[in-house]
């Protein structure tokens, strides 16, 4: 969580750093910021995007560092569930969403994930 003084404070210059036109992306909780972010940066183009837990870090800091080496966004999940927003993105990009690449074992990400992701596709 990024407090509302820091971006003024990297808005303005106020850390020392030069001052900079700054964009939030935020949402409700961890999946509707990731979602936001998907909307932000990947509007419109046809993605393939990496998917690990959202309850243990180790995982994603993997996905999220292969995904940006191929531009390409990540999605969290929850252990054992699809969060709403991040259903609705799918559902709503099902046209754009090529291949998924799931990042972690079953224990992080059990089978059942593999197929909400195909559901919300509607594949």
């Amino acid at each position: 969580v990024i407090a509302d003084a820091l971006v003024v404070a990297l808005r303005t210059g106020a850390t020392g750093l030069p001052a900079k036109a700054l964009q939030r992306v935020w949402g409700a909780d961890r999946y509707g910021t990731n979602m936001a972010a998907l909307r932000a940066f990947w509007p419109s183009e046809t993605v393939r995007p990496y998917v690990a837990t959202a309850l243990s870090f180790p995982d994603a800091l993997s996905a999220g560092t292969l995904a940006a080496r191929r531009g390409e966004p990540i999605v969290l999940l929850g252990g054992r569930f699809m969060s709403p927003y991040t259903r609705e993105w799918l559902v709503n990009n099902e046209a754009r969403a090529a291949d998924f690449t799931i990042v972690g074992g079953t224990v992080a990400l059990p089978y059942l994930m593999d197929w909400e992701i195909e559901k919300g596709l509607a594949r």
